[in-house]
């Protein structure tokens, strides 16, 4: 049973290509395109290749959405944590939070995006509430039980707390500057 394609990572960069991609129910995502690279091709249910053009910075990660599945092979685990580590390394600043920066849907998650929309910050977003499975891969990913959670330049920085302290010290916006000065918060 196919489901949803639903891991998307967005931008706050006016600059980036946003990529919402929902395929219709029967499309399977075997890759797909990232940061500038290619990733693959998406198969649509006609059966026909529907190949994705490369544009300026895409930024979108996709997974299925696997929530409502009793028996979750390791081999699609293993493809969710793979996608999930080339989005934490292709993207400069990257924040896995409970709903949009737009919309938080928890307080922790909206203090982490005050803190980074005060310091004017570049950065993606991925909401972990899409799916369950994502949510998951996530944390076994960063080995950090709760979220929000926060990279910067490929390595986790911590969540809420962690993010708090580093900002009033002034260590976050030494990172922040630079991520920034390296780039405008996309892959070079």
């Amino acid at each position: 049973k196919v489901k949803k394609l639903s891991m998307i990572v967005r931008s706050t960069a006016p600059t980036y290509q946003l990529v919402k991609s929902l395929f219709r129910p029967g499309a399977v995502a075997t890759r797909f395109f990232l940061s500038g690279k290619w990733r693959g091709n998406v198969t649509n249910p006609t059966g026909t290749v529907a190949k994705y053009q490369p544009q300026a910075a895409i930024r979108a990660v996709c997974g299925r959405d696997m929530s409502t599945d009793t028996n979750v092979d390791e081999g699609a685990k293993g493809a969710l944590k793979k996608e999930i580590e080339c989005a934490v390394q292709s993207s400069k600043v990257l924040l896995f939070m409970k709903g949009t920066p737009e919309s938080p849907q928890c307080g922790f998650s909206y203090q982490v995006v005050q803190l980074l929309n005060h310091l004017n910050t570049p950065y993606d977003s991925c909401n972990i509430l899409e799916s369950q499975e994502l949510r998951e891969a996530v944390k076994e990913f960063s080995s950090w039980p709760t979220f929000p959670q926060l990279y910067i330049d490929g390595e986790f920085v911590g969540g809420c707390d962690i993010v708090t302290n580093l900002f009033t010290s002034g260590e976050l916006k030494e990172l922040l500057s630079k991520v920034q000065s390296k780039g405008n918060g996309t892959e070079s």
